[in-house]
């Protein structure tokens, strides 16, 4: 008897998960991607900086320290847990209070479906579904650093 393997089954653990608990696990990767875009924007913006022969000084130093992935010197982004939604907020460091602050709201991700929705303010999404990440397509996009934007552009209506 020959058995034939599906190689879309990556094992039978991820076989029997929820589709809550894949959310959960595409959201993180979801931010993983935004921290990655950051970072390749900040060190690009730098070392253009240094190539331009301006701010040479101050554009090394925030090199050196972008370079470190240090959390204090970047954007991160992180999934608050509400009842309906993960909303992605970025984060920054306050020196002055030694911890992290909440900024904007990124997008909100439904925690049933998977569905993305751009913020549309601190409490509520859009109303328009942006990205589905039950579609391969729309999950791999969005996992992809380089095809989103720290700042939210690819969640505008396409």
């Amino acid at each position: 008897m020959t058995w034939l393997y599906n190689k879309n089954i990556q094992t039978r653990s991820y076989m029997t998960q929820t589709i809550q608990e894949r959310v959960k696990e595409w959201t993180a990767d979801y931010i993983t991607a935004l921290n990655d875009n950051f970072y390749n924007h900040q060190v690009d913006s730098y070392q253009r900086m240094v190539a331009d022969d301006r701010h040479t000084d101050h554009a090394l130093d925030q090199l050196r320290n972008i370079k470190t992935r240090d959390a204090r010197y970047l954007y991160t982004w992180k999934a608050l847990e509400g009842r309906k939604f993960y909303k992605i907020v970025y984060q920054t460091f306050d020196e002055d209070e030694n911890r992290f602050r909440n900024g904007s709201v990124h997008a909100f991700i439904d925690k049933k479906t998977g569905e993305v929705y751009k913020a549309a303010s601190w409490q509520n999404p859009a109303k328009h579904v942006r990205y589905d990440m039950r579609i391969i397509k729309d999950r791999e996009f969005l996992h992809n650093p380089d095809n989103i934007d720290w700042a939210g552009g690819h969640l505008y209506m396409r």
